[in-house]
């Protein structure tokens, strides 16, 4: 009797334990999460305005960023494009760990007509990124309710820590759903010439659409 009794409270311990140790885990990532998006605010607030240019072989894109409504994506974003966050080489064997402007001769690689184009794949076909993911940044103040938006593609539900897209039509279905982080001001032009490049069955475009450069421009505020 002594011997079933221990067993049972050994068992209710150990359950409970585990229990408690995966709720403060959880806690744990969503407190960081939350103690990141706090941090990148106040460093955002010196600046009246962060845009970013998209260069390309089909002419430049000019987006106005979001920090306000997704901080951790815009951060990421910046970092990225100015070569100064790790990401994982996927193109060399052994996938080394590099430090250099990510986006830099990327392809645009999928048009998917009268909906989005998509781009920040290393591969060019859409299985990879940087070798990591980001929260997701959903806004009840941003919304697909036009052309233009910026918002991350996703990977295992969370935000790819790459690729993005850029909508060609309004697609408010998309709402809440992805982290929106900036909008398109100049070049929309070129945006939509990109958007009506032929495409084979699996919506890659059969011309060679690259990315040069993402330039990063930063108003301060007075």
């Amino acid at each position: 009797m002594y011997s079933k009794l221990s067993f049972f409270f050994l068992f209710f311990f150990f359950t409970q334990l585990s229990f408690v140790t995966a709720q403060v885990q959880q806690k744990s990532t969503k407190s960081s999460d939350e103690d990141l998006k706090e941090r990148l605010l106040t460093k955002f607030k010196k600046f009246k305005k962060l845009e970013a240019e998209i260069l390309t072989n089909y002419g430049n894109i000019k987006v106005q960023l979001f920090p306000a409504q997704a901080p951790i994506t815009v951060d990421n974003f910046i970092d990225l494009a100015e070569g100064k966050k790790e990401f994982v080489d996927v193109g060399v064997e052994g996938q080394e760990k590099v430090v250099r402007p990510y986006y830099d001769g990327l392809k645009i690689h999928r048009i998917s007509p009268n909906f989005i184009i998509q781009m920040g794949c290393p591969l060019g076909n859409g299985t990879s990124g940087p070798g990591y993911t980001l929260p997701v940044e959903p806004s009840l103040l941003r919304s697909f309710d036009a052309p233009g938006m910026l918002a991350m593609a996703k990977r295992d539900g969370r935000s790819d820590g790459g690729q993005f897209f850029i909508t060609l039509v309004p697609a408010k279905f998309l709402d809440e759903s992805y982290s929106i982080f900036g909008k398109v001001t100049e070049g929309m032009d070129v945006v939509q010439t990109i958007g009506k490049v032929p495409t084979l069955p699996n919506e890659r475009p059969k011309k060679k659409i690259l990315i040069t450069n993402i330039k990063i421009n930063r108003t301060l505020r007075k």
